[in-house]
């Protein structure tokens, strides 16, 4: 770990590292130790304002900093950033987020600061990577964020939100482009918590924008916050508008700051479905057509809306231009100037995939299967959207079945995963026994995984050929429903893998053959009989199946769900003196910490074995508490319970003579006479003569 004033020997810092945090903890620590190859290569010193943490925070800074303050939150980022520099004695300061981390070699960041002749610049940017995940790898945009200055009494920061330093000369900016922190501020924020951060930004930025509602900077930081609803996105996207279109066109606002402000509303715009978005379309092209915005991120959401729309002529058309366009952008990414106003949002990799599987869905529209089939081969998905991914099969289904088969070797090699679980939730989704078509999974038995040996099995009609490949499945946690079943209906014996599938996993295939299968029942017999439970899993594997049963609604006759009831007694029972010892099953202390399910078996099992009616009850109660989604075998059972009350009490007043039968109906006239409490009812209760009729009153 750096030592605090490791270099307290030098008589000026090179450079000072300067930091505003709250509530941290998460990141801070991750962020500082990234820093420790910077902090030992060059006199640098590190000061952190506290802003009012209430966690860990100060504790993880103190280990690091040379200076920690507290610095009460006054609702403005530039007065706690310039109380920061304040205390700075660095020729140079950067500062930093504490969800930012150096990804990069900090040797760039070393040479600007160690030598001399770069005193001429004023300030530097360097490459603020965002990612969409906080692994900090797949989606990201880059920025190219002012962080770094040469401290001066007059250089100061300005703005309660997205400050900015002024009296800088940015043509003596430097770029330091190798140099990359990464970010996963917008990764790590939930949903709730993203929108109440906007609101803060917003309630600030409208104070701002009060004070200069001529700024184009502050515009567009209203606009990138107005996400908080569809409303003020609306209300912030037509102001948006209507300043950008009464700009000088010869200013630089015009030139660098109105396209990446239009690039912003027309994504409110398309995700929202505003009437003026074709309106707004059509002005941000003939007004801002050569900005990059405008070429890489306005014309990939124009592709989108146009598909949205069926215009699949026009998209096919506009996604070969977005695709064109970044290919000419590679040579314009280090545009400094465009790159400090705003991420480019849409360049990424992943973005020229959903468009280029978007291309080949539209030409299968347009007719033009040849330049789809082209479009296919050429989209790597190995790291592609779910979206995209499922697009490109789709797709991949339109079009002769020998050239997807070419299609699907081309890329077999390179699917991850990820893609192949995808994949094979996408082809086994619609499962049907009923509509037992399969062909559509047949161009599939060419891959070589998962989903190609259970394409083979679904397809393979020879049942010995199907209980061959069965057999040389190795995991049986992901296989789909049509292969579940089957196993089940052609009763292959499979290995013990089989019968262990997690309930969770059992509970969601057997949904899909009770809503598919024409007769469910019959497997769920054939499974929970006595030749099925060989050993402990298909005991196990028979119990789970029974719980899947009982945790569906129920259109079974009387008949058949007494023979479930009496099964799912059984073999609860079977499984549960097999598995644990008589002393736990008897303790309900000990009990209490088994699976819920067996502890509803438990229960179950009691109440079915109780003697007295009132103790069934009870356990049953106890029962359904352990899984309340079983309540429709525990609901059965009491109706099943209450019927053998009544008939028992019938049988009771069969059986009477009627002397005794006229002696209870005048007991019982009698008992109406007095309260519940009334010590002469008690009295008569506990009488001989009650005793001998009870049975026959309170039945």
């Amino acid at each position: 770990m750096i030592q605090k004033g490791v270099f307290a020997m030098s008589a000026q810092p090179l450079l000072s590292i300067g930091m505003i945090v709250k509530n941290e903890s998460r990141c801070l620590e991750k962020c500082l130790k990234a820093l420790e190859p910077l902090r030992s290569a060059i006199p640098c010193e590190l000061v952190i304002a506290d802003t009012g943490s209430t966690d860990s925070t100060k504790e993880i800074a103190s280990r690091y900093a040379d200076t920690l303050f507290d610095f009460p939150w006054v609702n403005d980022f530039s007065k706690a950033r310039n109380a920061v520099m304040d205390r700075c004695k660095g020729i140079w300061f950067m500062t930093l987020d504490a969800d930012e981390y150096l990804e990069s070699s900090p040797d760039e960041l070393i040479a600007l600061v160690t030598d001399k002749s770069n005193l001429k610049y004023s300030c530097a940017t360097f490459v603020k990577r965002n990612y969409s995940s906080i692994t900090l790898q797949g989606l990201y945009n880059d920025f190219s964020a002012i962080r770094i200055v040469k401290l001066a009494p007059n250089v100061r920061y300005t703005g309660a939100i997205h400050e900015k330093l002024n009296n800088i000369d940015m043509s003596t900016c430097v770029t330091l482009s190798k140099t990359i922190f990464a970010h996963d501020g917008y990764a790590t924020i939930d949903a709730d918590l993203s929108k109440e951060k906007a609101k803060r930004n917003l309630a600030l930025l409208e104070i701002e924008y009060q004070k200069t509602p001529d700024d184009a900077t502050i515009i567009l930081q209203l606009i990138e916050s107005a996400h908080v609803s569809k409303k003020e996105s609306y209300e912030k996207s037509v102001l948006g508008m209507n300043f950008i279109s009464k700009l000088n066109k010869n200013s630089a606002d015009w030139k660098l700051i109105a396209p990446a402000i239009a690039r912003k509303i027309l994504q409110y715009a398309v995700s929202n479905n505003f009437s003026e978005v074709s309106e707004w379309f059509d002005w941000t092209y003939k007004n801002l057509p050569d900005s990059s915005f405008t070429l890489i991120d306005t014309t990939y959401l124009y592709t989108q809306w146009l598909f949205s729309i069926e215009n699949f002529e026009l998209a096919e058309a506009t996604g070969k231009q977005y695709l064109e366009n970044i290919k000419n952008f590679e040579g314009r990414k280090n545009n400094t100037v465009e790159s400090m106003i705003s991420s480019m949002l849409f360049s990424h990799e992943l973005y020229q995939q959903n468009i280029t599987v978007l291309i080949a869905k539209a030409a299968i529209e347009n007719g033009n299967t040849a330049s789809a089939i082209e479009y296919l081969k050429n989209t790597d998905i190995s790291s592609a959207y779910k979206e995209a991914i499922i697009d490109w099969l789709n797709t991949l289904s339109k079009i002769d079945s020998d050239e997807a088969i070419k299609i699907l070797k081309l890329h077999s090699d390179s699917f991850s995963d990820s893609v192949t679980d995808m994949m094979r939730d996408f082809l086994f989704s619609e499962f049907s026994s009923k509509h037992a078509d399969t062909n559509h999974l047949k161009k599939y038995t060419v891959l070589n995984n998962n989903v190609g040996l259970y394409a083979k099995i679904a397809v393979t009609e020879d049942i010995n050929d199907a209980k061959r490949l069965v057999e040389s499945l190795e995991n049986f946690d992901e296989i789909p429903p049509r292969v579940f079943l089957k196993i089940l209906e052609n009763n292959f014996n499979v290995s013990n893998k089989f019968y262990r599938i997690a309930l969770e996993k059992l509970q969601k295939l057997f949904d899909d053959i009770i809503e598919n299968h024409k007769n469910p029942e019959d497997i769920i017999l054939k499974y929970t009989s006595a030749e099925a439970l060989s050993d402990f899993n298909q005991l196990s594997f028979a119990f789970n199946l029974l719980i899947s049963f009982w945790s569906k609604e129920k259109s079974s006759n009387e008949e058949s769900l007494i023979e479930f009831k009496n099964r799912f007694y059984e073999i609860s029972k079977l499984l549960l003196t097999n598995l644990y010892n008589a002393d736990i099953l008897a303790n309900e202390e000990t009990f209490c910490t088994l699976p819920t399910s067996h502890q509803f078996a438990i229960y179950y099992v009691l109440a079915i074995e109780a003697e007295d009616f009132k103790e069934k009850i009870s356990l049953l109660r106890q029962a359904i508490k352990q899984a309340t989604e079983l309540k429709q075998l525990v609901t059965f059972t009491l109706e099943e319970f209450k019927k053998e009350q009544t008939k028992l009490a019938r049988d009771k007043q069969l059986s009477a003579s009627p002397e005794l039968l006229e002696m209870a109906k005048n007991i019982k006239a009698l008992l109406s006479n007095y309260a519940e409490d009334d010590p002469a009812l008690i009295a008569i209760k506990q009488s001989p003569v009650y005793k001998q009729v009870a049975h026959l009153i309170e039945d």
